[in-house]
């Protein structure tokens, strides 16, 4: 009888704990981010585990200075371009994972963008990815674009 009563306790605890587990994402689908290109490569997986990718010259992440922390930031949004530095009809064609390119992370029901392989671009000019990686930066992400 007690040999019973332990194993009812255990197997309550048990579905206790895997109740807990959550694996919901408090972000939106990142796909839902995206316009450009029908085509491109979307997949779901736990949680906020994602993947998008995107095979382009012009990969675009537009971000928000809302909860952005990158200095010097003109007001309204700021544009991450994947190539900011090199004219839009010379850009290389590059096949883009935004996750791990971009190091895309939600946080707080957002998306934020914490790498920037090839800078960002803000309109005073480009800011190469030397001055941006390494440093903490990160910004909201309003859409991505794929063209």
């Amino acid at each position: 009888m007690c040999a019973a009563m332990k194993f009812l306790i255990f197997s309550m605890l048990f579905r206790l704990l895997l109740a807990e587990c959550n694996h919901t994402c408090a972000c939106e689908d990142i796909n839902t981010l995206h316009s450009g290109k029908p085509d491109i490569v979307y997949e779901k997986g736990v949680g906020c585990s994602q993947s998008l990718k995107c095979t382009s010259a012009h990969n675009i992440i537009s971000m928000s200075k809302e909860l952005s922390n990158i200095p010097d930031v003109i007001d309204g949004s700021i544009a991450l371009f994947y190539n900011p530095s090199i004219p839009r009809n010379e850009r290389p064609v590059l096949t883009v994972e935004y996750f791990s390119d971009f190091g895309l992370v939600c946080e707080d029901g957002r998306w934020f963008v914490t790498k920037f392989p090839m800078g960002i671009h803000n309109g005073l000019g480009p800011f190469g990815a030397d001055a941006m990686n390494g440093k903490g930066y990160k910004a909201t992400i309003q859409y991505l674009s794929c063209n």
